[in-house]
């Protein structure tokens, strides 16, 4: 019989068919303490959400706007909070299926690879872009006054690599401050890149497995550095980059929740 997790929390997001679900899945085994870190600031904001209905809180709640919008602020963490969430998973799910590759076959077998790496890749950088958006709403950064259609050009611009720049709260969430600047992750932050504006990176094939391109220049990248990166099988790659950044993440959850709660 299968056994299905509950998250411990009374909220509504415990019932949230979508976020159950990952939940049960074997990723939340993997990474525990990312998923607690992820109810904290869930549990943070649900509380906002009644202390605001209650009149006991005007964070984040702008009476200046109209009724529609007075609510935007919170709500868009909301979304950026659980769009976070999911794309951990989505990329988690398509590292699973890069790690258990190991040989080439048909043409379409070696392009699938491709946008499984992709994948990986892409939902990653989605998570830390849209966690950083929940850190710049959460630091009250956003001038009051502004409706969302305003404030929607500061989000197109924010990533997880400038968002120091712009909350200029230097003690706050150092684990980001280790994130960008790990070979790791400039490495897969200019393939990411790559894949937006330039051609495709050359990939290489061994009898030891599916390698990276081993180093920024094969990227045929912008930096032009001849510094060399990952050289290893793609699979072990990502899988080492993922649970490296994802520990950083992980720390950077509760600081997030807590400074959350205490502007509540």
């Amino acid at each position: 019989m299968e056994i299905r997790k509950n998250i411990q929390t009374n909220r509504f997001y415990g019932r949230e068919p979508r976020i159950l679900w990952i939940y049960n899945q074997p990723i939340s085994d993997e990474f525990p303490r990312l998923f607690e870190g992820f109810w904290e600031v869930y549990e943070a904001w649900y509380y906002h959400g009644e202390r605001v209905e209650g009149g006991l809180s005007s964070f984040l709640f702008d009476t200046t706007l109209p009724l529609a919008e007075q609510h935007w602020k919170r709500e868009r963490f909301g979304n950026y909070l659980y769009g976070a969430l999911i794309s951990v998973f989505f990329s988690w799910d398509y590292l699973q299926a890069v790690k258990t590759k190991r040989s080439m076959g048909k043409i379409q077998d070696d392009l699938a690879f491709i946008l499984q790496i992709n994948g990986t890749v892409r939902y990653l950088f989605t998570a830390l872009d849209a966690l950083a958006c929940c850190i710049y709403i959460a630091e009250d950064m956003i001038p009051p006054g502004h409706q969302q259609a305003q404030a929607e050009p500061a989000f197109r611009k924010l990533s997880i690599k400038t968002l120091k720049q712009k909350i200029k709260v230097d003690s706050a969430y150092s684990s980001l401050d280790s994130l960008v600047n790990r070979v790791e992750f400039k490495y897969l932050a200019e393939y990411r890149n790559l894949l937006t504006h330039r051609p495709f990176p050359q990939f290489s094939i061994d009898s030891s497995g599916y390698h990276f391109p081993e180093s920024l220049v094969q990227l045929d990248s912008i930096t032009q550095l001849a510094q060399q990166y990952l050289q290893p099988d793609v699979g072990n790659c990502l899988g080492s980059a993922f649970e490296m950044i994802e520990a950083d993440l992980e720390a950077a959850l509760p600081e997030l929740g807590a400074r959350y709660q205490s502007r509540i």
